[in-house]
């Protein structure tokens, strides 16, 4: 378990910092080709793991989604943008990720903005 940097919440003078879980192996191991393994899913995967601290668990289904934007690729993402979009807003809600988001009326932008970063950043990786 690590701490995630730069978070903590103070209650009572009493500062809590968090745990984040081990990422689960998402990448696929029978591919040697890094880029084919590395896409919109495993950078929205980090982007999430850097700012709320958690992984995916057994039960969410985030790695078969992770996998499905990878095979889709940016282009793929872009296109699907509504329905990766509705996937986080029902993981915030289930998990309480709200408590984080500092204007929760624009969640939907915001989840968006999340999703398209990932896609800029397998982009990049792929040029």
């Amino acid at each position: 378990m690590r701490k995630v940097p730069g978070y903590n919440e103070s209650k009572n003078g009493k500062k809590t910092t968090f745990i984040a879980r081990p990422a689960l192996n998402i990448h696929d191991k029978s591919s040697k080709d890094k880029k084919t393994t590395i896409g919109p899913g495993t950078h929205l995967h980090n982007i999430i793991l850097k700012w709320i601290g958690e992984a995916p668990t057994q039960k969410c289904g985030c790695t078969s989604r992770i996998r499905k934007m990878n095979a889709w690729g940016p282009a793929g993402c872009r296109k699907h943008i509504d329905e990766i979009v509705t996937w986080l807003v029902d993981e915030a809600n289930k998990r309480d990720w709200w408590r984080y988001i500092v204007a929760v009326p624009g969640s939907k932008y915001f989840m968006k903005r999340l999703v398209l970063l990932a896609i800029k950043k397998a982009e990049i990786n792929l040029s």
